[in-house]
């Protein structure tokens, strides 16, 4: 899960990959993916497939475009990602959608799958500045989990989100 900062507006989702194609008309045209606009690893056209003209930016091949995150309580962590980072969260719903401030990541709160802690995949969401981040978290029920470091000409940190996932947190520059 790469997750960065923005909002967009309310947006309801599937409940599964699969059915994503029929419900990007929801995203509004700004978030729409425009073919021919990036490119893989070894350069070929990311631009989607032919005739998704209009279609959301989650269609990106071999790119992270939708996440099942881990929560206890559902409600609760969607309204912690929208304070914290300012995601679209649709929480009409006992499964809250998310989309992530870029509009290339997309997916639900769940409360029936394990809570990664330390162990598993860990994203890292792209920030302006941590240590503001960080304080935001601690605001809004999450906690520091690892202190502010300098990773080469990046400052990183990781936190706990409420159901206690270990998120990290990185921007460009090794100190704010």
């Amino acid at each position: 899960m790469v997750l960065l900062l923005a909002a967009t507006g309310t947006v309801a989702l599937p409940t599964a990959p699969r059915s994503l194609r029929a419900h990007t008309q929801l995203l509004p045209r700004s978030l729409r993916f425009v073919p021919g606009t990036g490119s893989d690893p070894v350069g070929r056209d990311n631009g989607g497939m032919a005739g998704d003209e209009g279609e959301s930016r989650v269609f990106r091949r071999a790119g992270i475009s939708y996440m099942r995150i881990p929560a206890k309580d559902p409600q609760a962590s969607a309204a912690f990602y929208c304070d914290v980072f300012g995601w679209t969260v649709d929480v009409n719903r006992p499964d809250p959608s998310f989309e992530d401030g870029s509009g290339h990541v997309i997916g639900h709160l769940v409360p029936d799958a394990a809570v990664s802690g330390d162990a598993g995949v860990r994203p890292y969401v792209y920030v302006d500045s941590v240590d503001d981040t960080l304080r935001r978290v601690s605001d809004h029920g999450g906690a520091p989990a690892e202190a502010p470091y300098a990773e080469g000409d990046l400052r990183v940190a990781t936190f706990r989100d409420p159901a206690g996932n270990v998120i990290g947190l990185w921007q460009r520059g090794s100190h704010d």
